[in-house]
Order: C-alpha cells, then structure tokens, then sequence
C-alpha cells in the first residue's frame, strides 16, 4: 500500500479500495462500512474545525470505548491535530494535570464526564475549546455527532516529523509524563507490530482495554485499520449484552489484564469459539489465568510488553507456551537487559533498555522545549525503571519496576510475583506486597483487600502460601484494609503503603 504517511492516509486507501468493506460492526444496529466511517470522519472534521481545531491544534480525547471515538480520532487525524489520549477514569486532579502538561488547546470529552472535566478546566485558560460529546445543555460548546454537516475539504498533507500523538504514563512513581510521537515513529511501531500479528480482510477485532492506552490505539485501531479489518471497541460491561451474530464474528480480543478474570468466569462475556486469541499488557497478566484461558477454553493470550517513552509497544509474546514471557522485540526494534552500560548473560536479572533513537522525540512537561532529547544528548542507551531478564533464544522475562525490588537473606524479590500468587486466591480482591529495599533489613508484608464477606484469616493466608513460595519470599505479616492507596492516577501507590506500614 503506498503512501503510508499517517493513519489517516492508510486509512483512506483503504476507503478507495473497498468502501463498502466493513469498518465498524453494528451491535444490533446497522454497520458502518469504511466508506460510512470516511464520511462520518469529515462530517466531524468540518464540526470541529468550525470550533477552532486545526492543524497543530493539541487536543485531548477523553471518552469511553464506542464507535465514535474510532470517528473522532479519524477526524482529529485528517485535521492534522496532536491527539492527546486521556484515560477516562482520571479525576479532576489527574485531568487537570495531563491538560496543563500538554498545553492542550482544545478537549473532547463525554458528557459522562462532565463534572471531572468542569472542575479540571476551572484554571486552565490555554485550553480555549471545550467539546462536550452530544452535549444539549450549551449549543456554542456542543458537539453533535447526528448532525448532517458537510464534508470537511482542504489540503491534507502531512510530514514524516509533524507531531501526531502524546501518550501519557500511568503516573505510578510520579505525576504521569507525556512522550510527543511525530508521524514517522508512530508509523514505525505500527509496521512493526504488522510483522509479528495482523488481522486480514473480514477479521473482526474486538477492543475492550480503554481506547486511551497506546496499547488498543497501536494493536487494535491502526492495525486493523493496515489490515482492512474490522474494529469494534466496547466496554467490557458491555460484553454480556452483545448480539450472539455479534461474538461469532470475533476474531480476536485486546483486553486489560485486570478484565480477564471477567471473561473467564462469566460466560455472558466469554469469548465464542471463533475467537483465535487475546491480546493484553500494560500491566503484568496473571499466569494463572493465562494458563486457564488455555487449558480451559483452547484459548492462546498473547503479551505484549512497552513504554510511554520509548516505542511504545515494543515486544510482543505470541507462544503460549513461553509462560511469563513478554516476548520478543518488534522487527525494527531492540531491548537488551543491561546494567551499567554492559550486556547481561541469559537469565542474569538487569533493566531493560531501549536504543536512545527508538525514543519519542520530545517529553511534555519541562523537559519540552528546554532540554535535550535522549538522543540528541548523546546517550546511546534508554534505560527504563523495569528489570527482567533474557533468555539465550532472546526471549524476555518482566521481574517488576526496579524500585520496588526487595532484599531478603540476600536474594532479590519482587512483589509483583508474590502479588499474583496473592489474587489467586479467593477471597482476596486485590493485594499489594512491600518490605526492605534493597540493603535494608525487615520483614515483606502483604496489605490484602478481601472481597466482601470473606471469611479468610492471617493464617489461610500463610498457609495457602506453603510450598507455592520459596521461604524468602513468603510474607512474615499479613495486614487487611479496606482499599490501598492510590495516586492520582489510580495506580496503587506503594510509598503510601511503606509510609504507612511496618516493616
């Protein structure tokens, strides 16, 4: 296919080679055809324009998984607008954060979400256009997507270097940092996501992971898009209530890991036989429900691994038998484990580390603009806070972010491991693992939220614990709270926990 500048444009060849190809499935309702969504595209491209967004324009998105999110990010593309992808369960605080980050000139959000995004933009006056979706209540600031508007014109002509995306972390360890993609890094991932795993004509990918994650943009949207496939992104709430039609369709599935115990266990939301696998990452999976999903339904989860900073998918594990493994590197890219600049042996744990021209050319914030890129600072190598370890066949294994490794009796732990073993146990709806840093001296303890009405004890606890962890790693504490503490952006926070906690 040729002239693959940007998603838009492979988007569009697509249109002209087969408009009436479906694009979006209708779940109960009519499909939209490529052609359908090329034309609905404009129609909100000329909406929007008319607002004030515009070529450059920052714009963030914040909207819940639906078919006209796929339509908005289609019309915000061919404006050549910067696509600002806002995870929709962020507050005021987090939201807040993420538009003065960004500078984003203009916000697109649900009226769903109205209250969040109202209190967010009471001090930020950069943000000039504010887009309720299907608002009524203000017909200036309203965007309606059932209006018959005309066809947006005008030149569209991007460039390999115009910025396109900014994806955002999750924030665990600090307020979440934005990575600038321009057209020609976002492309670059994209093919080489096309090597390993593609759709074909007909397929029907079916998104439930949170449109805003660069994960289901990269996997899902733009690579069904490549393969001229259709793409459906819902809730995963929404699951139980899909036409029977609907699921036989499915060919595949990209998914949050923490909604696989959903698709296993309820049979409302569970995958038809004509599904050929899950996708997921951007947090560890259980292995355990990995191993169910396949010994159970014949159901393969493939495991992709990356970082806001640096690709951003950059692995991808689609043997279901490498169990734990993230993979190996995309066609095009390269992730060593490394430490102090030197290559480690197979097996032997280290960061994983990226080549400093695989990353985004530019970081939000204060490093925009003032600072040097990695790159061009003269660093060959990108270091991330995640360690793991290679096998010979260059396999790669995911420990836990290096800030959390614990030291006990000498070894290295990481909680991620003993916190998967935790949650595989029922009773126990989340748990969270801390204890000594490395050099320190104490006891690891586990902070457990039960599910509601659960009997389970210290004691189930350790015991259920027995054989199923080496003796160093076996909590010598047991502690049960309501909920764990979270940071702005949702994600547990483990310093609240160690502050808090004795150790």
């Amino acid at each position: 296919m040729t002239g693959q500048i940007s998603i838009y444009s492979i988007f569009h060849e697509q249109v002209k080679r087969d408009p009436d190809r479906v694009c979006i499935p209708g779940n109960g309702d009519a499909d939209f055809s490529y052609g359908d969504v090329y034309h609905r595209s404009l129609q909100l491209a000329n909406l929007l324009h008319r607002q004030g967004v515009s070529k450059g324009c920052r714009t963030a998105l914040m909207m819940s998984n639906s078919p006209s999110y796929i339509m908005l990010f289609l019309a915000l593309s061919r404006l050549e607008a910067v696509i600002v992808p806002v995870n929709p369960h962020y507050r005021s605080l987090a939201l807040r954060h993420i538009l003065n980050d960004s500078r984003s000139e203009a916000f697109i959000y649900d009226l769903e979400f109205s209250e969040a995004a109202e209190s967010a933009l009471e001090v930020l006056d950069h943000c000039r256009i504010r887009i309720a979706v299907n608002a009524v209540f203000d017909e200036s600031s309203a965007l309606h997507l059932d209006s018959d508007t005309a066809k947006y014109g005008g030149p569209f002509a991007p460039q390999a270097e115009d910025d396109f995306i900014i994806y955002y972390s999750a924030g665990t360890l600090e307020p979440p940092r934005g990575a600038v993609y321009d057209h020609k890094h976002f492309m670059h991932n994209l093919h080489g996501v096309f090597d390993l795993l593609h759709a074909r004509p007909g397929d029907l990918v079916l998104v439930t992971y949170s449109m805003h994650h660069y994960l289901p943009q990269i996997c899902g949207l733009a690579l069904s898009v490549l393969s001229g496939a259709a793409v459906l992104p819902l809730r995963p709430e929404e699951l139980p209530e899909m036409a029977e039609s609907l699921r036989e369709r499915v060919s595949s599935m990209i998914v949050d890991p923490d909604d696989l115990p959903r698709l296993l266990h309820d049979e409302k939301s569970r995958p038809s036989s004509a599904t050929a696998f899950l996708l997921t990452g951007g947090a560890a999976a259980e292995q355990g429900l990995i191993r169910a999903f396949r010994h159970q339904l014949s159901l393969p989860v493939h495991v992709a691994y990356g970082m806001v900073e640096a690709g951003p998918v950059l692995t991808l594990n689609l043997d279901s038998e490498r169990e734990g493994s993230i993979g190996i590197p995309l066609s095009g890219f390269n992730v060593s484990v490394l430490r102090d600049g030197q290559t480690l042996p197979p097996g032997v744990h280290g960061s994983f580390a990226v080549p400093a021209v695989l990353t985004a050319p530019r970081i939000c914030g204060r490093a925009e603009g003032d600072a040097e890129t990695v790159e061009d600072s003269g660093m060959e190598w990108f270091y991330s806070s995640d360690t793991g370890y290679a096998e010979l066949d260059g396999y790669l294994y995911f420990l836990d972010r290096a800030e959390n490794r614990m030291q006990v009796d000498g070894f290295d732990v990481y909680p991620e491991s003993i916190e998967q073993i935790l949650k595989m146990l029922e009773g126990i709806e989340e748990a969270a693992v801390v204890g000594p840093a490395s050099g320190g001296s104490g006891q690891i303890t586990a902070v457990c939220v039960k599910n509601k009405g659960s009997q389970l004890s210290a004691g189930d606890i350790l015991q259920y614990l027995d054989g199923r962890l080496p003796r160093y790693q076996k909590p010598g504490n047991i502690l049960f709270v309501n909920q764990l503490p979270r940071n702005i952006a949702g994600k547990v926070s483990r310093q609240s926990l160690r502050k808090n906690t004795v150790i």
